[in-house]
Order: structure tokens, then C-alpha cells, then sequence
């Protein structure tokens, strides 16, 4: 959103973060696009400027950001412009068709050099700036990528212009990931969106965002912890029956990954958020069957979600999140792959897995564990290696710097699988 706008934005970010990979290929674009950045790692703090609201033209190597690839074509789309996308053997293998629908209604148009549906793209928009019906909602299908519709109401708020989004989850409501797109935006001086019934309400942008990227309550904007890897932790220091405490406040209240810690409660374990960060009490792996059958709306609660299954005696059902079938990997396959070569009794289904608990490790384990060069996959494995005292090698382990570049140190730092502890 910084580089959509004239002059500069201060972010503060937790102290120690390594950048990850995927905002490293972030921070590329914004030069291609005609921003810039600087960045000062003993203070924690990337200040952002930006190059305003015009039509985007560049050519970007997005990696295997997936994230990046959907909110360009949101973006440009309402902004106008042309872009060449590609991306890495991963990436090009996600499928992006569905998302290029959408945006063709609204004027955007583009070919595929290769295969039908992926990367590579070639992609040319006019712009929504004249369009005449702003009081028409714009629908967008959920299963197109509530990305994409993130990306459109960026852009949208950018022109300044007001505008309605009907991305509606499951149950009716605005979908979440929608509303906290609409809640880092009112943190960043925008008026507030509401939402209606599936339908996100963005109003006209009266009064501007304060100049020099100052919101209107003045400082820096603080960028909180990732819940998707928060909840790896949590779970570690649910097993490890840990009291532990995470500075910093969490990302926005709409965020879903937050659920999990509803999840942890349900389980026994203890959860305190205030201001200052949160506060966790582990008691152990425990035991009772588990049924989360609304992982379609957190589909990265997943992974650690499976983690904590195996350990847990009772038999779970982690279910309703078909799109793990097209995440890095096909996410639910690769689970069900890895836990039955550690001897786990796991039944894959569509959407889910069906998970026996109480796993206790049985000779040595296997030789290699395969995460399909997936950073949540490795995850994954290298927490059950460890925890399972294991000597397995989990192939391509270097993967996690897409998300999470200091996890290995992570690991070390709790502990898992050499018997220390650093607090």
C-alpha cells in the first residue's frame, strides 16, 4: 500500500525478524515498480517510498511468492498497466485461472505463454478509473482467492474512490481475510470499511492519509508477528507443556489463523492477549478426539493443527480445506505421505485427514522425509524428527526461508530434539 502513494511510510517490525524470503521478492518489486526502500536492521525499522497511484508497468520475478503474484493483478487491474509475471518452477505450477477470470469482467486482459491458467503471464489492464457503476458491487467468488480481492481493494482505496466488494465466506459473512485487509488500512490512516452481509464497504477517502506516512494518531506503523508461524510455536510449547510469553501485539482481530488459539483452549491450555502480547500456558499433548472441520477459512492453521494431532491420543478430523491441495504442495498429501512413513495411522481425504494420536516412535524412522520443497511441510517434519527423537534427514529443509529463515535457530533455542532449553 506504501508504494501506492506519494511521499514515505516508517514500519517498525519485531525486533530480530530476518527477513523472509517472500518479502525479500516484496521489497525487489518495489523498485521494479518505481518505489524504493531503506532499511535500518539494528533499529527494526523499513521506511517505504512510494511512487503514487498510477497504472503499474514492470516485469517481475515473483519467486515463489504466491501472495505477491495475486495482489499485482488486483492492483493493476483497478490501477491499470501492463506486467510480465513469472516465477519460480513452484510457483508457475499453482494455478491462477479462476483469479484471471474474475479480472477479466472487469476489463483486464492477458495470455499465458505456456500453460493455460500459469505463470507465465503476460498481463494488460485499463483501469477502473472511469468506470461508471462504483455502486455496483464487485463479486468475487472465494475460491477464486480472497488475495486477489485484497489486492482489488488496495487499488481501490489508492484512486480514493468508494467502492463495494461481495466476497462472502461460507457462513454468509464478509470473508476474513477481506476484513483484515479493510483493518490494515484503517490502521494506515484510511477511513473504515463495514461490512454488509458478504459485502466489504469501502468509503471515499476523506480526509487523505496525514502526509510523510503518518497516520492520523501520528508514529510509526508497527508490524505485529505472522500468526501462521505464531501457531507453530504455540503448539511446540503446547507439547512441551512451556509457559512462555510473546511480546507485541497480534495482527488484526479478523485475522483466522488467530483461531487456533480458541483451538488450544478448547484443549485445555492457557491463552491470555493483552496489549503488551500474549501470554501461554502448555499442558502437554492431552488427550480426546479432535473434529476442525473449518480450516477452509485458515488453511495455514493446518499444518501445526496435524502436528499437535499426532501427539495427542484420541482420533481427529482436520477437514473442509480442499485448497491445501493447491498450496507449495499438495499439502494434505504430503502430510498423509510423511506420517505414514513414520508409522502414524492417517486416512487423507479430500479436504482433510483423518488422524489416529498418540504416536510414540518406534526404532529409528526412516531415512528421509520429503516436505516437496514446501516451507509448512518442512515444518512440519522437522518438529516431529525432533520431537520424536529422530535421526530423519528432511530433504530440502532450506525451504522454511520462505516464511520463517530462523526456524532452524528457533528450534534450537526451545530445545526440540537436544535436550536444552534457552529462554
Amino acid at each position: 500500500m506504501a508504494l501506492l502513494e506519494e511521499g514515505e511510510r516508517r514500519f517498525r517490525y519485531p525486533v530480530g525478524l530476518e527477513l523472509p524470503q517472500d518479502l525479500r521478492v516484496l521489497l525487489q518489486a518495489l523498485h521494479v515498480l518505481g518505489g524504493s526502500y531503506e532499511r535500518d536492521e539494528k533499529a527494526a525499522l523499513l521506511q517505504v517510498r512510494g511512487r503514487g497511484a498510477g497504472p503499474l508497468r514492470g516485469r517481475l520475478d515473483l519467486g515463489s511468492n504466491a501472495t505477491l503474484l495475486r495482489f499485482s493483478i488486483g492492483i493493476c487491474t483497478v490501477l491499470g498497466g501492463e506486467l510480465e509475471l513469472d516465477g519460480s518452477p513452484q510457483l508457475r505450477r499453482r494455478p491462477i485461472g479462476p483469479l484471471c477470470a474474475l479480472v477479466q469482467d472487469l476489463g483486464a486482459h492477458f495470455s499465458f505463454s505456456q500453460t493455460p491458467g500459469h505463470l507465465p503471464l503476460h498481463f494488460r489492464a485499463p483501469g477502473l478509473r472511469s468506470r461508471g457503476t462504483w455502486g455496483t458491487p464487485i463479486v468475487v467468488d472465494p475460491s477464486a482467492g480472497t488475495q486477489g480481492a485484497s489486492g482489488l481493494l488496495l487499488g481501490l482505496a489508492a484512486l480514493g474512490r468508494g467502492a463495494h466488494l461481495h466476497c462472502p465466506s461460507a457462513k454468509g459473512d464478509t470473508h476474513p481475510y477481506l476484513l483484515l485487509t479493510g483493518e490494515a488500512l484503517e490502521v494506515m490512516g484510511y477511513p473504515a470499511c463495514r461490512s454488509e452481509a458478504g459485502t466489504l464497504v469501502l468509503p471515499s477517502r476523506s480526509p487523505r492519509p496525514q502526509p510523510g506516512g503518518r497516520s492520523p494518531a501520528g508514529g510509526d506503523i508497527h508490524v505485529p508477528r505472522d500468526p501462521s508461524a505464531l501457531a507453530f510455536a504455540l503448539v511446540v510449547a503446547a507439547l512441551q507443556s512451556r509457559e512462555c510469553f510473546f511480546p507485541g501485539p497480534l495482527l488484526g482481530v479478523s485475522h483466522p489463523d488467530l483461531r487456533i488459539l480458541e483451538d488450544l483452549r478448547e484443549m485445555g491450555h492457557e491463552c491470555e492477549a493483552t496489549p503488551e502480547g500474549l501470554r501461554f500456558r502448555g499442558r502437554g499433548a492431552g488427550a480426546g478426539d479432535l473434529c476442525i472441520q473449518d480450516l477452509d477459512l485458515r488453511p495455514d492453521s493446518f499444518p501445526p493443527l496435524s502436528l499437535l494431532c499426532v501427539f495427542r491420543e484420541g482420533v481427529h478430523v482436520l477437514g473442509d480445506a480442499p485448497r491445501l491441495r493447491i498450496k507449495e504442495s499438495d499439502r494434505i498429501g504430503a502430510l498423509a505421505q510423511g506420517f505414514r512413513s513414520l508409522g502414524i495411522e492417517v486416512q487423507e481425504r479430500e479436504g482433510g485427514l483423518r488422524i489416529r494420536g498418540g504416536w510414540t516412535p518406534k526404532g529409528e524412522g526412516p531415512k528421509e522425509l520429503d516436505p516437496r520443497g514446501d516451507h509448512r511441510m518442512a515444518m512440519v517434519f522437522l518438529l516431529l524428527s525432533r520431537l520424536g527423537g529422530l535421526h530423519t534427514r528432511v530433504l530440502g529443509e532450506s525451504c522454511v526461508e520462505k516464511s520463517w529463515p530462523s526456524f532452524p535457530r528457533f528450534l534450537k533455542e526451545v530445545g526440540v530434539g537436544d535436550g536444552r532449553t534457552e529462554d
